[in-house]
């Protein structure tokens, strides 16, 4: 893991990587076994695998989810680790710890006036999309363009998932998975830093001037 992140940091100076204080949240599922054979699994339980829910695939797993905080562009700045039955809202607070003067957008799970008056107090501006019929929603503009760069998060996971095969755990050990999973997302970046000179910022400007 240390050569990976030796690597990351030398794609970051090397290459144009947008670097931006707009970021979007998510967690996708990570099994480290078909569900049938959970209860046979002894590799990764020592190591905080459990069950967990996925709702966009309505399933129950075993194993862990992967939280990431990703750029408008699609570079993922941050991600880790947790037991499958962590709730989104703790990967956000973690992030937080090591995060200041952020916007971050977030889908429903981010949403409630407490969550977000923790953020605020850490110097962070928490933007999920809401319920229609919630109280305090958004203008329809910005909920347009939230939910918008909220597609950013399905097409950087399913990159992860069809071309690096980020959900296949073939690790022994969870420091193997780990590492696995790192050099994925190294990769991802390092795809992301040599389109990034082709990248249209007008749509990223345009969500600044509305949220600002």
């Amino acid at each position: 893991m240390q050569a990976t992140e030796l690597l990351r940091q030398q794609l970051v100076w090397s290459f144009p990587i947008p670097s931006s204080r707009y970021f979007v949240i998510d967690s996708f599922p990570l099994p480290v076994c078909k569900f049938g054979r959970a209860r046979y699994c002894r590799s990764f339980r020592t190591d905080g695998a459990n069950y967990g829910r996925c709702p966009s695939k309505k399933e129950t797993y075993f194993g862990f989810k992967v939280h990431a905080l990703i750029t408008l562009e699609g570079y993922i700045s941050a991600f880790e680790i947790t037991p499958a039955s962590v709730d989104d809202r703790e990967g956000l607070r973690d992030f937080a710890e090591n995060h200041l003067n952020l916007v971050i957008l977030g889908d429903k799970v981010y949403t409630g006036e407490a969550l977000s008056a923790e953020m605020q107090n850490k110097g962070i501006c928490l933007m999920s999309l809401k319920p229609s019929n919630y109280k305090k929603n958004w203008p329809a503009e910005i909920r347009r363009l939230i939910f918008r760069f909220r597609r950013k998060v399905e097409t950087v996971f399913s990159q992860l998932s069809e071309q690096l095969n980020a959900e296949r755990v073939l690790a022994k050990s969870f420091r193997g998975l780990c590492t696995r999973l790192q050099n994925k997302v190294l990769g991802h970046n390092l795809c992301m830093a040599f389109n990034s000179i082709f990248l249209d910022s007008c749509d990223i400007g345009k969500i600044k001037q509305l949220i600002f």
